[in-house]
């Protein structure tokens, strides 16, 4: 398959190109591969971000937090990003895919902003119905950001990955088993931490009766 590239010029510059991408993908069109790139250069593209949010919120921690777990956060947090795409060359290769790992992977850490968005925009519509007398509607609203990452995912997988359906459903249990485990790891590491932030969270007047 002929690689897209983006044309140098005016009306095709990089981020036009990542915005049409991201709008893509977030609606299943499969030419978003293209569009958002399959070579090492969009690869570097697409962790950018994730590395500038990361020290980003590291030096914001250190108003707030210890200069140790701030570390410590950093630390994990770049970890678990550059640990990812090792991850998915190596199942990529157990599945006979590596020749689309890039691809896939591309796609994957772009589409963990159009998943974030979505969970702003319901959280954000969900606030409208904050003095419902049912509060239970804000929370089910809240499973239609995660199913709708489950089917982005599967979605990358079939068409990323290029993985028939059997294929693509065992891919999917590795990933969301190892996603699972970094879960795990992060619970552990910052179990103090969490349940410092639980005792802020419970010390919070209640809203409309929303508490647990």
């Amino acid at each position: 398959m002929k690689q897209y590239k983006p044309r140098s010029g005016k009306g095709s510059s990089q981020v036009t190109h990542i915005a049409r991408g991201l709008w893509a993908l977030a609606r299943g069109k499969p030419n978003s591969f293209q569009l958002l790139g399959e070579d090492k250069e969009s690869f570097l593209r697409a962790l950018a971000p994730h590395i500038a949010l990361i020290l980003v919120s590291f030096f914001v921690r250190l108003k707030s937090d210890t200069t140790l777990i701030s570390i410590k956060w950093a630390l994990f947090s770049l970890c678990s990003l550059l640990f990812f795409p090792v991850v998915i060359q190596l199942l990529s290769g157990v599945f006979k895919r590596r020749e689309y790992w890039l691809r896939f992977t591309v796609a994957y850490l772009w589409s963990i902003w159009i998943v974030g968005c979505a969970f702003a925009l319901i959280l954000l519509l969900g606030s409208l119905f904050v003095h419902s007398s049912n509060p239970l509607i804000v929370k089910a609203a809240l499973i239609i950001p995660v199913i709708y990452s489950l089917w982005l995912t599967f979605f990358m997988i079939l068409n990323g990955l290029k993985l028939k359906m059997p294929f693509g459903i065992l891919f999917f249990l590795c990933l969301f088993g190892i996603n699972l485990l970094g879960g795990v790891a992060m619970l552990f590491l910052f179990h103090n931490e969490f349940l410092h932030y639980q005792e802020l969270l419970q010390g919070l007047p209640p809203i409309n009766g929303m508490t647990s």
